[in-house]
């Protein structure tokens, strides 16, 4: 009896201690946390993930099966998810993707025009209306041109990147899309339409007048307030050395270019840092030559440069978006990125049916 008081007297004496030891620690004060010290280096404010814009902008496709049978047309191939088995010409006339080959000529399989119930079927699958529009933006000269879809021949068309021998003359080797009025087209300068973009709907998505060429001055690398060089980065510039920075000012943000070199016969790297009138950069991003394309060339004040070879260009190319910034890089295997500047609201990829 006497040894089982003392027992739980000695337990209930290792439970207060043991709450007490427990009440000590925490109300004992937390160190205060100490400010990061002030600096001039610039915060970097930009998310290393973006996501896809979904609004669809295409190119348009310039295509010669022979000299002087030139087309211009658009491809919507990217947005028509077709149906059944692709390498099978049959498959695809039953689902009506396209009429049947059957007694056509080879000069005839190049080129279909799609009509009636192949023409109904592309346009629901790619969620098009008779009564939309296709517009044509020409922002280097800010050129608009419209088209009404009804007025539009729907198309498909060999895809002249392929290997003949390898044909099936299935639905995936064919672009569809919708063919241009050259005489129409003509009213853009650049004869290879690089400098347009294309969207299909009810309302035109372009604002005009708000599109500018990047031309770039030469600086003193020190006028660039500096940001450390990210790790993957100091990867890819192993070896290269800082041999010219360039700056540009749109609006209250603050361009910066330097240029990165290797060796004499291989393309530079430019880094690009757009900073805002707080010093902060909004904007960083390292452009290199890869396997499948490099970076493109920069214009400079002193150049005297016609604007459709102007290759960077920054503005609000469309209504209720922020400002995009593009041209900085080629790639053969993709198409072309629009980066809006607020690295949170992403990027727009442009559908151009790249076949590489």
């Amino acid at each position: 009896m006497n040894l089982r008081i003392k027992l739980n007297s000695y337990t209930l004496l290792v439970v207060i201690y043991l709450l007490a030891l427990v009440l000590f620690n925490s109300c004992k004060q937390k160190p205060k946390q100490e400010s990061p010290p002030k600096s001039s280096v610039a915060t970097q404010q930009f998310k290393t993930t973006a996501q896809e814009d979904s609004i669809n902008l295409f190119a348009i496709i310039k295509d010669a099966i022979k000299e002087g049978d030139t087309i211009a047309f658009v491809s919507i191939s990217d947005i028509d998810k077709l149906p059944g088995n692709l390498n099978s010409p049959i498959d695809s006339v039953n689902r009506l993707v396209f009429p049947s080959f059957e007694g056509k000529t080879v000069e005839e399989k190049q080129r279909v025009t799609l009509t009636g119930q192949f023409r109904k079927r592309l346009l629901n699958n790619a969620k098009i209306l008779e009564n939309d529009s296709l517009y044509v933006y020409d922002y280097a000269d800010d050129k608009l041109l419209t088209f009404p879809i009804s007025s539009l021949d729907a198309v498909a068309y060999l895809n002249t990147n392929g290997d003949d021998s390898e044909y099936t003359h299935g639905a995936s080797d064919y672009q569809f899309g919708f063919k241009l009025n050259h005489i129409v087209l003509k009213k853009i300068n650049d004869d290879y339409y690089n400098k347009t973009y294309v969207y299909i709907g009810a309302r035109n998505p372009f604002t005009k007048g708000q599109m500018h060429a990047v031309i770039w001055q030469t600086t003193n690398n020190k006028n660039m307030p500096f940001v450390a060089l990210k790790k993957e980065e100091t990867k890819i510039l192993k070896g290269h050395k800082l041999t010219a920075t360039y700056t540009f000012k749109f609006e209250d943000l603050n361009f910066f270019l330097q240029v990165y070199e290797l060796k004499k016969e291989q393309e530079p790297a430019h880094r690009l840092l757009i900073f805002n009138s707080k010093n902060e950069v909004v904007y960083n991003a390292l452009y290199n030559e890869t396997e499948y394309g490099g970076v493109l060339p920069i214009s400079l004040v002193d150049n005297k440069n016609y604007k459709n070879y102007y290759e960077q260009w920054v503005g609000r190319l469309l209504k209720d978006r922020p400002t995009l910034i593009f041209g900085f890089e080629n790639n053969d295997a993709d198409c072309d990125l629009l980066s809006y500047i607020d690295s949170s609201k992403g990027y727009i990829r442009l559908k151009c049916d790249n076949r590489f």
